[in-house]
């Protein structure tokens, strides 16, 4: 599971990250992104534009936006199983990006969780796996945007701290990922569990505000 994460860096930073990302407007430095919360993303109905969705997927077919801060996560070993995600996994694909996360460990003995900052040495941003979609609220007639991030297997590094960890999308796959023209069978294995060169993992301690 993925329940928190940050993205602190600056929006000319994040358009780097791929050729041709822009933003409308600058996005905030945040550092405990929660779930509900506005996530910063892009999507594969326009793959060049970074743009701010709700954190938590609603299915279009849903009566309650409520379902959203339940599907924040969408395991990848069930994706084309699902019926909330095996419609999207080939239509609506989604990068959202990050520079760190978060992840607890429990503490046998006393059942204390100590939470744990996730990052890469350089401290660059980086991209995780996702799904989108739209659902129209049919009292108000509001669309909303929403995201999940695809979660996997932790690799031998996370494991230490949690059994799952979400699926980073490394820079040479992120236009694959957005193009819908190439089907998720053919990108299934960006989702499976992988060793990562120069991830960083050590206890951290939120701030309060």
């Amino acid at each position: 599971m993925c329940g928190r994460f940050a993205l602190t860096a600056t929006t000319k930073d994040i358009e780097k990250l791929l050729p041709g990302f822009n933003a409308d407007n600058p996005f905030n430095s945040r550092h405990n992104i929660a779930p509900t919360q506005n996530i910063v993303t892009a999507l594969s109905s326009e793959p060049t534009l970074l743009q701010e969705v709700k954190w938590g997927l609603i299915p279009s077919w849903s009566k309650d936006f409520k379902i959203a801060s339940k599907m924040i996560n969408a395991r990848a070993e069930t994706l084309s199983e699902k019926p909330s995600f095996r419609q999207l996994i080939n239509r609506k694909r989604c990068l959202i990006f990050a520079d760190a996360f978060y992840e607890w460990k429990t503490i046998p003995e006393s059942k204390k969780k100590i939470p744990h900052i996730i990052y890469f040495k350089d401290g660059i941003p980086f991209t995780f796996g996702g799904l989108w979609e739209q659902w129209k609220d049919e009292s108000s007639g509001t669309i909303l945007t929403t995201a999940t991030i695809i979660t996997t297997t932790a690799n031998e590094l996370i494991s230490t701290i949690h059994n799952r960890m979400p699926v980073i999308i490394d820079e040479q796959y992120r236009k694959d990922w957005l193009d819908i023209s190439i089907k998720f069978s053919e990108l299934s294995e960006l989702t499976n569990s992988r060793e990562i060169d120069k991830l960083i993992i050590e206890p951290y301690e939120f701030q309060s505000n």
